[in-house]
Order: C-alpha cells, then sequence, then structure tokens
C-alpha cells in the first residue's frame, strides 16, 4: 500500500510537472507576438507599393506561424486550456479526432494540479485505447454544469470491449487496475464526487461528477 501511494504521488508530480513546462511554452509563445506590429508594418508597406500578391503571401505565413502559438480559450480554467490543447495537438498528429465542448463557466475552483491528474489521466488512457482502433479514432470531451456540480464526460472509440471490475478499468493483461485511475479516484475524492466508467457499442465513458 505504502509503494502504491508513493507511486501515484510520483505520477501525479511527472505530470504537473511537464504541464508546468506547456504552460511556460505558451507564456514564450505569446511574447513573440509583441512582434506582430512588426509584419504588420512590413505588410502595409507590400500593400503600399502596390506588390497585392506578396503582401497576401506574407499575411498567410504569418497567420500560419501564430496559429499554433496561441491556446484555445475552452473555458476560464489556463490550466485545463492547456492541457485540452496539448492533447488535442498530440491526438491529431496521429490522426485521432478530437472535439472538446464546454458549456460551463467557473471552472477555476479545479486547482491545476488536479486538472492534470484527472484530465491528464483519463486523455492518455483514451488515447492509447484509441490507437488499438482498426476503424474510427476519436475522442469527445464533454463539460457541462449538472445541477450545482459539474460534469464531465470523456467518449472515446473503442476496439473491444473494456474490462471493469468493481468499478475500474482493468489493464490490458488483467491483473489489476492502473496508476493513472487510482489517481483520478483518489482526485474526484478530493471534490467529493464520483467516477464511473461504462462500455457502448463500440464507445468507452469516463462519466465524472464533482462538486463545485
Amino acid at each position: 500500500m505504502e509503494f502504491q501511494i508513493a507511486m501515484m504521488k510520483q505520477q501525479e508530480s511527472m505530470q504537473f510537472e511537464h504541464y508546468e513546462r506547456q504552460r511556460e511554452k505558451y507564456g514564450k509563445s505569446i511574447e513573440i507576438l509583441h512582434d506582430v506590429s512588426k509584419h504588420i508594418r512590413s505588410i502595409e508597406e507590400l500593400y503600399q507599393s502596390g506588390v497585392t500578391d506578396k503582401a497576401m503571401e506574407y499575411t498567410k505565413q504569418i497567420g500560419s506561424i501564430l496559429k499554433p502559438l496561441v491556446p484555445e480559450e475552452y473555458s476560464d480554467n489556463p490550466m485545463l486550456n492547456i492541457l485540452l490543447a496539448d492533447r488535442k495537438q498530440a491526438a491529431e498528429s496521429i490522426g485521432i479526432r478530437f472535439v472538446v465542448k464546454v458549456e460551463s463557466i467557473g471552472l477555476g475552483f479545479i486547482e491545476p494540479v488536479d486538472v492534470t491528474t484527472l484530465f491528464g489521466n483519463l486523455l492518455e488512457n483514451a488515447m492509447q485505447a484509441v490507437l488499438k482502433c482498426s476503424g474510427e479514432r476519436y475522442i469527445k470531451v464533454h463539460i457541462k454544469n449538472y445541477n450545482e456540480m459539474l460534469s464531465i464526460r470523456i467518449e472515446n472509440s473503442v476496439e473491444n470491449e473494456v474490462r471493469i471490475k468493481n468499478g475500474k478499468p482493468v489493464n490490458t493483461g488483467g491483473k489489476g487496475t492502473g496508476i493513472g485511475c487510482l489517481n483520478v479516484q483518489r482526485c474526484v475524492e478530493k471534490y467529493g464526487g464520483s467516477v464511473l466508467y461504462k462500455n457502448g457499442n463500440g464507445k468507452f465513458y469516463s462519466d465524472v461528477i464533482l462538486n463545485r
């Protein structure tokens, strides 16, 4: 038990450090945006000189450079935005469709370390499962209000039905639940919530409820 707890804390720490590095990376990216005014002046000069084609090409190049540097604002929780943007980029780079739908505000109550523990583990598990699919590959994240609570659903395609034992997914080898799921359970309990895993027609669902 002591070893398991130590492993859980180690994984949690590693995840948080990873997303802290992501936050710093995006911070540096924002600094790059300060040079935009210089690019705009260059484009204006091209237009004034009547070189419209080159001005248009310049505009497209700058747009393609800046687009990946600006994290999408999915919510009012900065760490969640960074994590979702990171996972979306990673998923789409290997052909996995990644859809995010947030219908809730006031997500700042979820602490950064808990964002990385909860979403980081669930999305990592989903990625691993989707990679085994021979057909459609997708992950959907849906966050919305549920009465006075927060509802989080992560849905992903699966090749084979996931075995669930004692309410938790079992590792591929059938030896037990991974450290990630134990960390998720511990995180959810911190907010007086619950997590439910279930299969359905080639899909796997991770449903989380958190108390604000």
